[in-house]
């Protein structure tokens, strides 16, 4: 264990048992990073803080997390914020979706070797997976992390919710920019903008903007992901 990271995590309100596994998960990253090119962010100090309690910080006062509820993560990457709030919350089932093979691969093995159960991870890319019949409306929140525009985000993203879930997205301090840019895909998509709730980690700012479905999109949405990009609603 590393006693930095444990310390961190419990002076920022982090459980022992929790901090313990989510030092275990940290391991193995470390471990296998340069195998699978998970994250730049080796330093289990910065890690405490830029990757575990990034991706926690503020969840609670945002959703009901101790539901038993469905939510996925797009863009999952090494497994966040998917495994932090997976330790956080047994009771969620979780979805960790990536279009990287290996990545999906690293988080389902290292989720298996920790008994991390309420973790399935999934490759594929968003905007087809979301129109299978077993994850299209099946889903109570989505999150994403430093993936893709908002506009982007929602369009390959919305059919996976069920109506009145809720999207929480993480951006920078810039995302009023960005908000703005995407004012016409959250009307196109049915989306209503509920709140922006600001959370620091360390001194450094992020902000989680909520967006909930409110009603169904027209069938041609999303469309092919080269589109998606060119031409951003």
């Amino acid at each position: 264990m590393n006693d930095d990271f444990i310390r961190i995590l419990t002076e920022n309100g982090i459980g022992i048992a929790e901090a313990k596994k989510m030092n275990a998960y940290a391991d193995v990253l470390v471990k296998e990073n340069k195998k699978y090119n998970l994250t730049s962010i080796t330093d289990y100090s910065q890690m405490a803080y830029l990757h575990f309690l990034d991706s926690v910080n503020q969840l609670e006062n945002i959703i009901n997390l101790d539901e038993d509820q469905a939510l996925i993560d797009i863009g999952t990457g090494g497994g966040f914020p998917a495994v932090p709030i997976a330790i956080l919350y047994p009771e969620l089932k979780i979805t960790a979706l990536d279009a990287t093979e290996k990545k999906v691969r690293f988080v389902r093995d290292a989720c298996e070797m920790l008994q991390i159960h309420n973790v399935r991870a999934i490759c594929g890319r968003a905007e087809v997976i979301s129109k299978m019949e077993s994850y299209q409306m099946n889903y109570d929140v989505l999150v994403s992390r430093a993936v893709a525009s908002l506009s982007v985000i929602l369009e390959i993203g919305y059919r996976f919710l069920k109506k009145g879930g809720k999207a929480v997205v993480y951006k920078g301090p810039g995302y009023s920019e960005e908000l703005n840019r995407a004012t016409k895909a959250i009307e196109t998509l049915g989306f209503c903008l509920r709140d922006v709730v600001k959370a620091e980690v360390n001194g450094a700012e992020h902000f989680l903007l909520v967006l909930e479905r409110e009603k169904d999109a027209p069938e041609r949405y999303p469309r092919h992901y080269s589109k998606i990009v060119k031409q951003p609603l």
